[in-house]
């Protein structure tokens, strides 16, 4: 969900409180292209605030995000540090509940001369955006940029700045007010046959999807209940006015949790509307909601798209050995034609006695087939300059088979290892296991060193993951680099390795300490050995189990790769 106006008022609100304007401004990062983080000083101490404009997550609200320094800053950020370093807040203002924040800055030039200057922060979707522009309104620069056009506003430096539309709502902050009160009921008569938690989102400004529908839900009793029920019926009408009136007095900062316990949705107001269905639970303040729930949501969006880069990565280096592969292939199948170039050299040979300078082909018999043949030869060259060319091209031809075999042997073990680090991302959920991969493949000489992005190589490795069963303990490798770890050196002998039968996935270990082990505990672990493989949507997956001391690794293989012997295959479905 996105940020609503009311939220990000009372986050606002929060702020001042806590002592931010007439806060200094001390120090200005840009970690991403649409992310500000300024450090601001006060008498009570010191608070960083995180100014976004992503799409998906847009918002303000402190954060503990340090960020490194090093490299070259953005331009946006180096602007930033030149106008506002050294400043002070002088107010924070927010149009009613419209998601437009305004940071007004005072602060000095470079020549020392008084300068007000106002952060503007528009938090609207894809077109959110972070502007600085001067107190005559004019535009210095913003993280986004756009020309205009018939629906777009015009935001490029030296153009006046315009806030967006404000359309005529109900504010709730100003609820409390009689004429508010009627013009909302004016405003809900127009829509009678909606649903009232859509007339609601329509009629009150700065609302979300969840709140309107708590609304309805506290009026009516049903969150689909329409805008007719209510405004027939005077009792439902209080009901209404009443919850709108006090939903900001009694603001709560509530988060809504899904089925899987992850953070689904937030709001100010307690949530009834699921009959206890889901979980909610009630925040400390509304910045450190949005701390919270945003930096889940941050960094689950910013593993998928380190996934993405990643599979388009191995991708193009799928198929560029898959191509290299397929031309030495072709290469090899010209090679058969090595044994002819011999026997054409040994046929020239025998025949020496009757040829001379200048022919220009050797007509004779096949010494194994008794059939006629004919040779052509260079009339360059004398018969038996022509024999040792031919000699020539037969050690050329069986030097490149021999060459070329080793070859497509190597790029052959090199797609399987690929498929496995495809397997890999495919059930990579963290950044740090995304980092690992990348690590793995610089590791390979698969990619450059030098291209692994920052702080990737100081990542600190992640532990195995960890299941337990029957008083046993079972763990799965992340990566192939991992899978060794855990197999070579953690395991002990006695434990049992176990992975899917011809097909890429996680070495299991199923950490035996001494004890005997039963069929139930070997099948779990089984299925979680197919469950962490490419064949984790199958039936009947074949999984190898083996002692870890009958599991040995190939001098100079690919990581990951190990032979085994004494095994037993167990065919189970994943879970």
């Amino acid at each position: 969900m996105s940020l609503d106006g009311t939220f990000l008022r009372l986050t606002i609100n929060e702020l001042a409180s806590m002592g931010l304007i007439g806060a200094r401004l001390d120090k200005v990062t840009q970690p991403t292209a649409n992310e500000i983080i300024i450090s601001f000083r006060f008498g009570g101490g010191n608070l960083r605030l995180l100014f976004s404009a992503n799409a998906v997550s847009a918002r303000i609200g402190s954060t503990e995000r340090v960020v490194e320094g090093g490299g070259t800053p953005p331009l946006f950020c180096t602007l930033l540090r030149k106008y506002l370093l050294g400043g002070r807040v002088t107010a924070i203002r927010q149009d009613g509940a419209e998601r437009v924040v305004c940071f007004d800055i005072s602060s000095t030039d470079e020549l020392g001369e008084l300068q007000n200057l106002t952060l503007v922060t528009e938090i609207m979707g894809r077109a959110s955006n972070i502007i600085l522009i001067r107190d005559n309104g004019v535009i210095i620069d913003s993280v986004r940029r756009t020309t205009g056009g018939e629906s777009a506003r015009r935001i490029l430096p030296g153009a006046v700045y315009e806030p967006p539309t404000r359309t005529d709502r109900v504010c709730l902050f100003d609820f409390n007010n009689s004429d508010n009160k009627d013009k909302l009921f004016s405003l809900l008569t127009n829509s009678d046959e909606e649903k009232l938690s859509r007339s609601l989102l329509a009629s009150v400004e700065g609302i979300c999807p969840l709140f309107a529908r708590e609304a309805a839900y506290y009026t009516l009793r049903d969150t689909n209940g329409t805008t007719a029920d209510l405004l027939g019926d005077n009792s439902r009408r209080e009901r209404l006015a009443f919850f709108l009136g006090n939903a900001v007095k009694h603001a709560s900062p509530t988060v809504v949790y899904d089925d899987s316990g992850k953070p689904k949705d937030f709001t100010f107001v307690n949530i009834e509307q699921y009959g206890g269905t889901v979980r909610t639970v009630t925040a400390g303040s509304f910045n450190e909601l949005l701390n919270g729930f945003f930096s889940l949501r941050d960094e689950a969006e910013q593993a998928k798209q380190s996934g993405a880069e990643l599979s388009k990565l191995l991708l193009v280096l799928y198929e560029r050995l898959c191509r290299k592969l397929e031309a030495q292939k072709t290469e090899l199948a010209a090679c058969v034609a090595k044994n002819d170039k011999k026997i054409s050299g040994d046929l020239i040979m025998n025949s020496l006695f009757t040829m001379k300078k200048g022919d220009s082909e050797l007509t004779t018999t096949h010494y194994e087939t008794g059939e006629e043949i004919t040779i052509p030869l260079d009339t360059r060259l004398t018969p038996q300059e022509n024999a040792l060319r031919y000699y020539k091209d037969y050690r050329r031809l069986d030097t490149a088979e021999k060459t070329l075999t080793k070859l497509i042997a190597s790029g052959e073990e090199e797609l399987v290892y690929l498929e496995s680090v495809f397997d890999e991302v495919t059930r990579a959920k963290l950044k740090a296991e995304f980092a690992e991969i990348r690590g793995e493949l610089a590791a390979t000489g698969f990619l450059k060193k030098s291209a692994l992005k920052k702080g990737e190589k100081k990542q600190r490795a992640l532990p195995p993951l960890k299941y337990e069963h029957g008083g046993f303990e079972i763990l799965v490798g992340r990566n192939n680099i991992q899978n060794d770890q855990l197999t070579l050196k953690t395991a002990d002998p006695k434990d049992l390795w176990l992975h899917t039968k011809n097909i890429p996935g996680s070495h299991v270990i199923l950490k035996t300490n001494g004890k005997t082990l039963t069929d139930d505990v070997v099948v779990t672990a089984a299925k979680i050995a197919a469950k962490h493989s490419k064949a984790s949507g199958g039936t009947n997956v074949p999984v190898d189990c083996v002692e870890v001391r009958f599991v040995k690794k190939p001098a100079g293989s690919k990581p990951g790769k190990v032979i085994f012997t004494h095994n037993k295959t167990l065919y189970v479905t994943p879970d």
